[in-house]
């Protein structure tokens, strides 16, 4: 059987002490292992709490156990200076895009964000390589699949010289 990993790897730079304060207190949410059955853990209150005080929004799912990561999700480095996000497993980039989403909306409304990504396999199978990339800025978070994008271009260049052989469609 077959393994896949997406791999990516982003470091975003940190400018000012409310920057930071900001996302140490969105990286300080990791509820325990065993948040469902946790009587005096009120969840959805949580994430209101969250979403009021941070402006990040929260759902169930995102504390579900996603191939043994909970939330957030993906691995992360924070330091006064910067927030390196990184991936080493089968872990995809939409929780991580919401956070820094969330981010250049609060500190950087005019700036965006990217997060490029290997999709890779443990064996050598063909079609089973891609990757792609994540653009994010305050107001969208836009997914691009290699794969799709050369679909796209294959599909348009057999359409070229279809027109070109058989006339007009």
């Amino acid at each position: 059987m077959a393994e896949y990993f997406t791999l990516y790897c982003e470091k975003l730079d940190i400018r000012t002490v409310e920057e930071y304060e900001w996302l140490k207190a969105v990286y300080a949410l990791t509820p325990s292992q065993d948040w469902e059955n946790d009587e005096n853990l009120d969840t959805y209150g949580e994430i209101d709490r969250v979403q009021e005080e941070l402006g990040l929004e929260l759902q169930i799912e995102d504390f579900d156990d996603h191939c043994n990561r909970p939330y957030p999700q993906h691995e992360y480095e924070l330091k006064p200076d910067s927030l390196s996000v990184w991936s080493e497993a089968d872990i995809g980039t939409d929780m991580v895009s919401r956070i820094i989403q969330t981010f250049l909306r609060r500190f950087r409304p005019e700036e965006s964000f990217s997060i490029n990504w290997a999709f890779t396999c443990s064996k050598m199978w063909a079609s089973e390589f891609s990757g792609g990339f994540v653009f994010i800025t305050a107001d969208e978070i836009k997914w691009y699949s290699a794969r799709n994008t050369l679909m796209e271009m294959e599909k348009a260049h057999k359409e070229k010289f279809a027109i070109k052989k058989g006339g007009a469609k």
